[in-house]
C-alpha cells in the first residue's frame, strides 16, 4: 500500500467517525430534556444551548479552513479558542433551542459534504484536512459525553 493509499484511509477514517459522532451528538440533542437547554453548567458555565452554539461556530469555520485548502492557501491560522469560543456564542445570542440545533445540523451537513468532496490527492497534500476531521470528532465526542453528563445518565 503506498503513502497515498495510506494518509486517504486514514482520512477516510476519520471523516467516518466524524460523521459517526455527529450523527451520535444530534441524536442526543434532538432528545434533550427542555428544562436542561439553558441551564448553565453542561460545560464550564456553558448551557447546553451554549455547547451547539460553539460546535456550530467551529463546523463553519472549519468548512470556510477547507474552501481556503481547496484554492491553495498555504496561510496556517492560529485560534485563540477562548476568544473565538466566546465569540462563536456570542453571535448566536438570540437563537433558541431548536434554532441552534436546527443551525448545527445544517453546519454538521455543509462540513460533511464538503470532507467527502476532498480526494486523495488533496488529503495527501495538505495534512489540514485531516487535523480539522480529527479535530471536530473529538470535539464532538468531548461535547457529547458532557451533554449525556449533565443529564444524569453519562
Amino acid at each position: 500500500m503506498s503513502s497515498s493509499e495510506t494518509y486517504q484511509g486514514d482520512f477516510a477514517a476519520w471523516r467516518e467517525r466524524y460523521d459517526r459522532r455527529f450523527q451520535d451528538l444530534l441524536t442526543l440533542a434532538s432528545e434533550y430534556p427542555a428544562d436542561l437547554c439553558d441551564r448553565e453548567g453542561a460545560c464550564g458555565w456553558w448551557s447546553p444551548r451554549h455547547v451547539l452554539q460553539h460546535l456550530s461556530g467551529w463546523r463553519v469555520e472549519g468548512d470556510r479552513r477547507y474552501s481556503d485548502y481547496d484554492a491553495g492557501l498555504q496561510q496556517r491560522v492560529k485560534y485563540d479558542d477562548d476568544d473565538f469560543n466566546a465569540q462563536s456564542v456570542e453571535e448566536r445570542r438570540s437563537l433558541d433551542w431548536e434554532a441552534s440545533l436546527a443551525e448545527l445540523r445544517q453546519a454538521v451537513q455543509v462540513m460533511s459534504e464538503h470532507a467527502h468532496r476532498v480526494t486523495a490527492a488533496q488529503a495527501l497534500a495538505d495534512e489540514r484536512y485531516r487535523d480539522w476531521m480529527i479535530g471536530l470528532s473529538e470535539d464532538a465526542e468531548l461535547h457529547a459525553q458532557q451533554l449525556r453528563d449533565f443529564t444524569g445518565q453519562g
